[in-house]
C-alpha cells in the first residue's frame, strides 16, 4: 500500500512538474496567446480522478508555484485554482460520470471561469489584458482535454493507481 502511495505522489508530481515546464517553455511571439493552460489541465484531471490525493491545498500550492513561475500577482493563481478545486471536488462524482463529450463541455466552461476570475483579479490590480487574444487559451485548452485526459489516464493505469 505504501509503495502504491509513493508511486501516486511521484506520478502526480512529475505530471505537474512537466506541465509547469510547458508553462514557461519559450514560444514564438505569434503562438504565445494560444498557449494552453497546461497546469490547469493536469490539475483538473487529477482533481476529477483522484480527489482524495489532489485537493484544495494541492491546488493552492500549485497555484503559488504558477504565480512564482509566471511573475504574476502572488496568490492570484493560488486563489483561482483553490476556488476551482472546491467546485470540481464538490461535484467530482457527477463530472466523472459524464459522457466524454459533456466532460469536454465542462472543461470549456471551467476554463472560461478560470480566465474570467484571472481577468477580474488583473483588472482589480489595474493590469487588465488589452486584447481579445486573452481568451484564446479557452479553445486550445478545451481541444487538448481529450488527449491530455487519455494520456494521464493511461499513465494512471500503467502505474496501477486506483481511481
Amino acid at each position: 500500500m505504501r509503495e502504491n502511495s509513493l508511486k501516486g505522489v511521484l506520478l502526480i508530481g512529475l505530471t505537474l512538474l512537466t506541465a509547469m515546464m510547458l508553462l514557461i517553455f519559450p514560444l514564438p511571439r505569434w503562438v504565445v496567446w494560444w498557449r494552453p493552460l497546461w497546469v490547469f489541465l493536469v490539475l483538473l484531471f487529477w482533481m476529477i480522478t483522484l480527489p482524495h490525493r489532489v485537493g484544495i491545498a494541492a491546488a493552492w500550492f500549485v497555484g503559488l508555484w504558477v504565480d512564482l513561475l509566471t511573475g504574476s500577482l502572488l496568490g492570484q493563481h493560488a486563489l483561482i485554482l483553490s476556488v476551482i478545486a472546491y467546485v470540481v471536488i464538490k461535484f467530482q462524482t457527477p463530472i466523472r460520470n459524464l459522457p466524454f463529450w459533456q466532460q469536454t463541455i465542462f472543461v470549456f466552461v471551467i476554463t472560461v471561469v478560470y480566465l474570467a476570475l484571472q481577468y477580474w483579479i488583473m483588472a482589480l490590480a489595474g493590469m487588465p489584458p488589452d486584447t481579445a487574444k486573452y481568451w484564446l487559451p479557452v479553445l486550445t485548452t478545451t481541444l487538448l482535454w481529450p488527449w491530455m485526459s487519455a494520456l494521464l489516464r493511461d499513465l494512471q493505469h500503467r502505474f496501477s493507481l486506483p481511481s
